[in-house]
């Protein structure tokens, strides 16, 4: 329904139903020229929402449907349901937002929505990251609970057609469903609703009287607010209109919530967003709460207003669908907290609802600070997932706005005091101060509280009238009868009868004169609802009345709030030992209502200077069977003054020893939130407390899942002591996502990088420590899992090392360097490799060894760069002299990075160890492969070359001249002699290589034409041949469907080779040969098995034995006869040094249901027995120890398991028909338990146990 009113208002062109043949989704829709596919899903998930999972599983594939649609790009996939959706649509959300895949990744994804893209590719097929981040732009959710769902449509039909809006919702579903299959057209639906059921359009927009009301009422609104706009006749522009102004219009036409503190402009701000509105010709509905009746429908509300109908309604019908701007203002006067009629609240948030329905209108809201901190119906608005608006804060204006306004007043601004100047920086204040500036005669700078600006503005201005009219006014007469007025009839409009004052009604004109009262609609306001809760306060204690009498003489409703708060306020500046009386008693007097307590708490957290007094009252509150008990945590959690007051009292000391463990878990809770802001007091108040039992660790570990570790270094010193002593090795979880190590210190690396090094260097020891406690020297080895997954690591590592290089080179490479001394290969002469660098892997994806190496090279390299000397002093003391082969990958790589300053000095080191030239890739070390071996140098060389001495290059080119692998010196390698001197020569600067090293260069060259050199490599960075690739058949496979048997016979002579590594030299390509091409024959086996099983026995002898293992494979994946099958197996068993034993085991194994006779065991029995596959126990150290993995894929361990297949089916019938076969078998197996091989004697066991069910004694 939603979406046919999209076709209805002409925003979508038609939609359709239900395509047929269509399975995965609901209806479609066509919009601005794409397709919008819509999936509709009402159950639950089971859940309680849509996780990823969710989305795709064996009974949903809303995923895996998505991804199908959006390989067209002018699709838009849309899921709808009653539940939200918020992993897949946040990410949907973000990429529409991000300009680039680039941005997305740096900017848009965060710790948790990193770990749920990854798992979205996977779930779309494993698909590249730029391909998910372009197919998320075309993806949308939409949550909508069903009761909301229709109360928005029938919204949206408000405002288009006039009726009865449940009756047309319920005609329009019964158009969708009688025209199920067919696509509606705007035409098609409207031609429905105005024809055939005779409704008419609703158009306002041309009604002048309608059009004169909307204009009517945004007078009254902006005419309210401009007498507040000007200060001293100054109007100051500010940023938050043009900040909010610009969230309304741009792309993002964001709801607006401006909000601040009381006086703080933000009804200046609203009439200058107004201003740019209008000049931008935006239709606007404008009016404020304060100012009307409650009502309890929108519709009455637009008739209070002279409107036909709710706000929401009248600007969604006369804007036609252009964007539009609904400005609700003073929404704190419905507020829990301070309103004067809460109840109206529901009435607003009806409008709010009713705007919703409708994508064009933005809301233009406001409220003040302390009621939407203390309202959740106000906090709903904003809420990040489900909030209808943005909140931008109205900020006090800044000290140099204020000095300028108070310097055009005439005022010394060198007088003011740091207090006074914040005080004006609340736009009322410095308004009051302009009135009072007005009169010379005062010392207008004479105050300190907001409360004596308001005292001297009420003297100066009956003053004031006093001398203009040259007699006092009954000013305080007009006040009395007003407040009392207002306050006796608790309504939300502050405002009074003009015949309230009929006594006094000359008096109450002039004072309107001077701006003190505001007449309209012959109802009197004061100027500013403050100066009405200043002067009842102010008026309540002259006339001598007592609080909690005049709170128990009538009812306590939600409108005497904001009078006690005010009251409560004006008496603790005036009175002080009165207000601590009026404060205990209305605290602990059963007779006053429970809200209005809880408004005096919310006042006391809002103090800057509480006051020991003040404790001692509400610390009677805090025992757990006092109501008001949650009321002063939440008081305490929330104000860092109430905190160090206590503080200073040493009470949260005592607490954290109270006897009472939930009293001390709520003083750890009560850290947690002051850690932010007094980080290295909460360290010093918690510091006795590491390690003295299980309870205070598991309060630790929940500390450190909210803390921030860049506020302060006590606080950080103490994280660290955590990490070291283990309090963190486990994951936490907070209910909602794990926490582990890097997504704690995830921010860090942004606040303080060279801190988040230092962690890094501390978690990685420990991790050590860990493994080392499990006698395993290799911590990232996976089946020991001393590194559990985590998807935050790679950007705090990699963020960390590229902010802070010097940092983490001084925090990870000892921790590296440990790694390395533990897990080296010294069974050679140095440099020595190690375990987990040995392997150097280039790409995107890095486990987190790699990504340190990684980021350890960058670290070093940068460093060169930007402090050489430092890195001078590092390279000293770490590297230079170290024999581990991956420091020596590491020092070529930074010097390469500064070639210029390091050029000797990089040259005298690879002279030392002439092994170091070679420097790069670890890829078949035993024969050279493209430049893998040696990229490193050539960079290297290209770098440093240009910039050495005469007679270091000279130097350098002696060594390279003389230099061959230990491979070229073998006849095996000869072919290959002079190769790396190629490489190396060819990455000398040819302007400066000698005429002896070019004739030299121009030699291999033409030894080898096919070698690339240093100018595939990119400048300072690894080559991209270092990544892992299949390698191919030397015949294509679709070329092999197509070949005669002669052809294959001449291809088997030709491709006889096994090895392919001279074929890759002379060609630079990985062309395969006997193996690779015997994978293609194995597959034309199977579809031909009759043909090859004839054509084997014309293959020679001498062929390569891989050909003849496709056959017997390929044979054995078919169904054939038991005569064909032997037939292969005896030609193959004929061949010289029977290389073919463990395929003809396969075979065996494969086929065990045919009728073998005993001529085919005999076969089998020889392999069993005689083959000498296994030599050795080799099991001992592969294959992780497993004895009977090993003895399977062994050529006597392969037999005896096929024998031991054939026991269990066949044995037993061999024996029942003929019991002398009995004899046959046992003699053999008698051999085969006597094998000498561990390996083999266990599959002999499984033999056993298939005789053991036929022949126990005999098995036995």
């Amino acid at each position: 329904m939603h979406c046919i009113i999209d076709v209805m208002d002409e925003k979508a062109t038609s939609i359709r139903l239900e395509k047929p043949g269509e399975d995965a989704f609901e209806f479609f829709i066509t919009k601005k020229g794409k397709l919008e596919c819509h999936q509709v899903k009402r159950q639950r998930s089971g859940r309680g929402r849509w996780t990823l999972s969710a989305l795709e599983d064996k009974q949903v594939q809303v995923l895996s449907d998505f991804w199908k649609s959006l390989s067209n790009p002018e699709v838009i996939c849309v899921f709808v349901s009653t539940q939200d959706a918020d992993e897949l649509g946040e990410l949907a959300q973000r990429a529409r937002g991000a300009a680039s895949w680039t941005e997305f990744e740096r900017d848009f994804l965060n710790k948790t929505l990193l770990g749920h893209f990854n798992t979205l590719r996977k779930k779309w097929e494993n698909c590249s990251e730029i391909a998910a981040f372009e197919a998320l732009k075309r993806v949308k959710v939409v949550t909508f609970g069903e009761d909301v769902l229709v109360e928005t449509v029938e919204n949206r039909i408000a405002a288009l057609v006039e009726g009865d809006l449940k009756k047309i919702r319920i005609e329009l579903a019964e158009l969708a469903l009688e025209k199920i299959h067919c696509e509606l057209t705007t035409h098609d639906i409207w031609h429905y609703l105005l024809q055939e059921r005779g409704y008419r359009r609703r158009q306002w927009g041309k009604d002048p009287h309608v059009l004169a009301a909307v204009e009517s009422t945004n007078n009254i609104y902006v005419s309210s607010l401009t007498e507040q706009r000007a200060i001293g006749g100054n109007i100051i522009p500010r940023d938050e209109a043009q900040a909010a102004f610009e969230q309304l219009i741009t792309q993002k036409k964001q709801s607006i919530l401006a909000v601040g503190e009381a006086g703080v402009g933000k009804s200046g701000v609203m009439l200058q967003v107004l201003e740019k509105l209008h000049n931008q010709g935006v239709p606007v509905l404008a009016f404020r709460i304060d100012r009307l009746e409650a009502m309890p429908l929108p519709d009455k509300l637009g008739e209070q207003l002279g409107l036909p109908g709710s706000p929401a309604i009248v600007l969604a019908n006369i804007a036609q669908s252009r964007d539009c701007v609904l400005v609700i203002d003073q929404l704190d006067a419905v507020s829990f907290a301070s309103g004067r009629n809460p109840q109206f609240f529901d009435c607003i948030f009806e409008i709010i609802k009713q705007a919703q329905a409708h994508p064009n209108i933005r809301l233009l809201l406001a409220c003040r600070k302390f009621d939407l901190d203390n309202d959740n119906r106000l906090k709903r608005l904003i809420d990040e997932k489900n909030g209808v608006a943005k909140a931008i804060v109205i900020n006090r204006l800044p000290h140099s706005t204020v000095r300028d306004v108070v310097t055009k007043l005439g005022l010394e601004t060198t007088r003011l005091t740091e207090k006074q100047l914040n005080l004006l920086s609340i736009p009322l204040h410095l308004s009051l101060l302009a009135e009072i500036a007005e009169d010379s005669t005062v010392n207008a700078v004479l105050f300190q509280t907001a409360k004596e600006l308001y005292d001297q503005f009420w003297s100066k201005k009956q003053g004031k009238l006093r001398e203009r009219l040259g007699c006092s006014v009954q000013w305080t007469q007009v006040i009395d009868r007003l407040c009392d007025y207002m306050s006796s009839q608790q309504q939300q409009s502050l405002s009074a009868p003009e015949s309230v004052v009929d006594e006094f009604a000359d008096d109450a004109r002039a004072m309107a004169s001077e701006h003190i009262l505001t007449w309209e609609n012959k109802r009197i306001s004061f100027f500013h609802e403050s100066f009405f809760d200043y002067a009842f306060a102010r008026r309540f204690a002259s006339r001598g009345q007592e609080l909690l009498t005049f709170l128990r003489s009538s009812e306590q409703h939600l409108f005497r709030r904001a009078q006690v708060r005010q009251i409560l306020i004006h008496q603790r500046e005036e009175d002080f030992d009165g207000y601590l009386q009026n404060l205990r008693e209305l605290l602990n007097s059963l007779d006053i209502r429970f809200h209005l307590k809880k408004v005096i708490i919310a006042l006391l957290a809002t103090f800057n200077n509480p006051q020991e007094e003040e404790w001692e009252i509400i610390k009677e509150l805090m025992c757990s069977q006092n109501p008001l008990s949650k009321e002063v945590w939440v008081i305490l959690n929330t104000s860092i003054h109430w905190f160090q007051l206590l503080d200073s009292l040493g009470i949260i000391e005592q607490w954290l020893r109270d006897e009472s463990k939930s009293h001390v878990d709520k003083t750890v809770t009560l850290l947690s939130f002051m850690q932010k802001q007094l980080s290295d007091r909460v360290a010093e108040l918690l510091e006795p407390f590491v390690g003295t039992s299980e309870r205070w660790l598991q309060r630790f570990v929940k500390l450190t899942s909210f803390a921030e570790f860049g506020t302060g270094r006590r606080f950080f010193d103490l994280f660290l002591r955590l990490v070291d002593i283990g309090i963190l090795d486990s994951q936490t979880d907070d209910g909602n996502i794990q926490r582990d190590f890097w997504s704690l210190i995830y921010n860090l690396p942004k606040q303080n990088s060279e801190w988040s090094c230092e962690a890094i260097g501390h978690f990685l020891n420990r991790r050590l420590n860990i493994s080392l406690k499990s006698k395993n020297p290799n911590p990232f080895e996976e089946k020991y899992g001393v590194f559990p997954y985590s998807a935050y690591y790679k950007e705090a590592i990699s963020e960390s090392a590229s902010n802070a290089p010097q940092a983490f080179i001084e925090n990870v490479l000892p921790f590296m360097l440990q790694v390395m001394d533990l897990t080296a290969f010294r069974q050679v002469n140095p440099p020595w490799q190690d375990a987990v660098w040995w392997f150097r892997i280039y790409g995107d994806d890095y486990g987190i060894d790699n990504l340190l190496l990684k980021n350890m090279e960058a670290a070093l390299s940068n460093l060169a760069v930007q402090d050489p000397e430092e890195f001078t002093m590092i390279t000293e003391q770490h590297l230079r002299y170290s024999n581990f082969e991956t420091i020596q990958y590491l020092l070529v790589r930074a010097y390469t990075a500064n070639g210029e300053k390091f050029a000797n000095e990089a040259i005298d080191y690879l002279c030392e160890q002439p092994l170091r030239l070679e420097t790069g890739g670890d890829l078949c070390r035993s024969a050279v492969i493209g430049n893998e071996p040696y990229w490193a140098t050539q960079l290297l060389l290209k770098s440093i070359t240009p910039h050495s001495s005469k007679e270091k290059l000279s130097k350098l080119e002696d060594i390279i001249l003389n230099y061959y692998t230990e491979f070229e010196k073998t006849a095996k390698g000869f072919i290959c002699r002079g190769e790396a001197q190629l490489l190396l020569l060819e990455a000398i600067d040819s302007s400066r290589r000698s005429e002896l090293a070019t004739r030299r260069l121009q030699e291999w060259r033409r030894k080898f034409p096919d070698t690339k050199g240093i100018e595939i490599l990119q400048e300072n960075e690894p080559p991209d041949s270092l990544e892992a690739s299949l390698v191919k058949s030397p015949i294509p496979q679709d070329a092999t469907d197509k070949m005669s048997d002669k052809q294959w016979l001449q291809a088997i002579a030709h491709y006889d080779y096994g090895d392919l590594g001279t074929l890759f030299q002379r060609t630079g390509k990985l062309i395969g040969g006997a193996h690779q091409l015997s994978s293609n024959l194995e597959n034309q086996v199977k579809k031909q098995p009759l043909r090859f099983a004839s054509l084997i026995w014309k293959i020679p002898d001498n062929a390569n034995s891989s050909y003849f293992d496709a056959i017997l494979t390929g044979i054995a994946e078919v169904s054939t006869d038991v005569e064909t099958a032997l037939q292969v197996c005896q030609r193959c068993h004929q061949l010289p040094n029977r290389p073919c034993g463990r395929s003809i085991a396969w075979l065996f194994n494969k086929l065990s249901k045919l009728q073998w006779s005993e001529e085919a065991f005999e076969i089998l029995i020889w392999y069993a027995l005689n083959d000498p596959n296994p030599q050795e126990e080799s099991w001992r150290t592969n294959n992780s120890g497993n004895i009977v993995s090993f003895g399977i894929n062994s050529t006597r361990g392969a037999a005896v398991s096929a024998i031991a297949k054939r026991c269990c089916k066949q044995i037993a019938k061999l024996i029942f028909a003929d019991k002398s076969r009995t004899v046959y078998f046992q003699r053999y197996l008698e051999q085969i338990i006597q094998d000498p091989s561990i390996s083999v004697k266990c599959c002999a066991a499984e033999a056993l146990t298939a005789v053991l069910n036929y022949d126990h004694d005999l098995a036995v």
